[in-house]
């Protein structure tokens, strides 16, 4: 547990862990929600917005100095309600807002805006600046996937920091200068992080929007249902968001142990097969006169399903009747098919596809915390980047922030090979031969013949 320092925050003395930032500190211990737009908790502190702002006792003069960036010490003295520390608040938020466009009506964020929020809050009550608004791209797609408004933008930097700081794929950058900065890619070089919808969380303001789900919802409007995703065997925690019983978006939730506050395109974007117009909402049964497929209820399909396997079982042995599972099924489902199979079929005949995306299931990790402080990581025939991209993040943070060696083992020169650290290819199918063969040449290492001699089963192993 770090040491406690006491600062002074309006006259008031409060114990705070040493070197933390000032605007966590102020949260925990006075309950002074100091208002942000570039500070969050999962990018490093950058001072950008200047919307932070306080004053702090410096040799005896107060100065203005923003909260994000400043870390306690012991004996601090900050101002927070003072005169000066919220007129500049309210001017900070007045220049932000000179060329911010009024596009809450039709704002995808408005509703859930800390812009809106601040401004109602922190801002002044009216503006003073008549010239006209400077205007930029309002439509400007920086992927597939993703739409940049640049008249809304407050240039925060979360957009260009979590690419930086998780992706590691500087995609973004400032163009420009003064009140003529915008964001935007490099030249023919679009986004194309496996993760870039984050940063549309990431957003304080409507200046980063989902291409699927644009102008499809307005947030008050929405049900919002918490759910796993089942793209890959990671199940990072979402929220699915739906409107008139159709689902419009889905967002990531926190979970610490498994996703962060992360999600992976596939898990944001690739949900349109469920409200699909192609999409079996009814089901089909085969005609026993025509041969055509036909309409059906689900009390007539059922009781069709259940007298067929039925009758296989009666004739054949319910050892006749199998059932194979998705490797993408919740094990709440995987967990009712063995059920149905062994309970009510007689069957032990249960299971499931095998391949990369069982093959991409990280046993006996704990919490994704456990890869982020790893010294060695070894993938073995995985592409995380392409099959499990939230453990990726991970992956990537423990081999450029922690100096963790990463060794892969795959059949060609998956993405992560640009680390640079020890590569093994083989034949594709080829797993159990590989390891054997990385098995037998440890083994003749003396180091770890020694280590091995205490482990059971070896021989059988090698």
């Amino acid at each position: 547990m770090p040491d406690l320092v006491t600062i002074t925050i309006d006259e008031v003395e409060y114990k705070v862990p040493a070197g933390s930032l000032l605007t966590d500190a102020a949260k925990a211990a006075a309950d002074i929600d100091i208002p942000v737009f570039c500070s969050h908790p999962k990018l490093e502190p950058l001072g950008a917005c200047r919307m932070c702002l306080v004053e702090q006792d410096v040799r005896g003069r107060w100065m203005i100095v923003p909260a994000c960036t400043t870390r306690v010490g012991d004996g601090m003295k900050f101002r927070y309600a003072s005169e000066a520390a919220t007129q500049a608040r309210e001017d900070t938020l007045e220049f932000i807002l000179i060329n911010h466009p009024l596009d809450c009506p039709i704002c995808d964020k408005g509703g859930e805006c800390p812009l809106q929020d601040q401004t109602l809050k922190h801002g002044p009550g009216e503006s003073e600046f008549e010239e006209i608004k400077t205007h930029k791209e309002k439509r400007y797609p920086i992927s597939d996937l993703i739409m940049l408004d640049q008249e809304r933008c407050i240039v925060c930097w979360r957009c260009i920091r979590y690419l930086e700081e998780w992706e590691d794929k500087p995609q973004l950058g400032l163009f420009h200068r003064g009140g003529e900065t915008v964001i935007d890619f490099f030249p023919e070089q679009p986004v194309d992080a496996k993760t870039s919808g984050n940063i549309i969380d990431l957003c304080p303001v409507g200046a980063l929007t989902n291409r699927v789900s644009r102008f499809r919802y307005r947030p008050w409007e929405l049900k919002r249902t918490k759910s796993i995703c089942t793209h890959c065997s990671q199940g990072c925690n979402v929220r699915l968001d739906a409107r008139l019983h159709q689902l419009r978006r889905i967002v990531a939730r926190e979970n610490m142990a498994v996703n962060d506050e992360w999600i992976c395109d596939k898990g944001r974007f690739f949900h349109g097969f469920v409200d699909h117009a192609e999409r079996l909402t009814t089901p089909l049964v085969r005609d026993a006169d025509t041969g055509e497929l036909r309409e059906a209820g689900w009390d007539e399909a059922l009781g069709i399903v259940a007298e067929r396997l039925s009758s296989i079982a009666d004739v054949h042995g319910p050892g006749a009747v199998g059932a194979i599972g998705s490797a993408k099924l919740s094990n709440e489902a995987a967990y009712l098919l063995q059920k149905l199979m062994r309970s009510l079929v007689g069957s032990n005949n249960v299971d499931h596809k095998g391949g990369a995306a069982v093959l991409a299931d990280p046993r006996g990790l704990s919490n994704i915390r456990d890869v982020e402080n790893a010294d060695v990581i070894v993938l073995m025939g995985v592409d995380l980047a392409e099959e499990q991209p939230v453990l990726d993040l991970f992956v990537r943070r423990a081999v450029r922030r922690n100096g963790a060696k990463l060794v892969i083992i795959h059949p060609r020169r998956i993405e992560d090979t640009r680390y640079g650290g020890p590569y093994v290819a083989y034949k594709p199918g080829e797993e159990l031969s590989a390891l054997d063969g990385l098995s037998r040449a440890l083994l003749k290492q003396k180091p770890v013949a020694e280590r091995a001699g205490k482990l059971g089963g070896l021989p059988e192993l090698t």
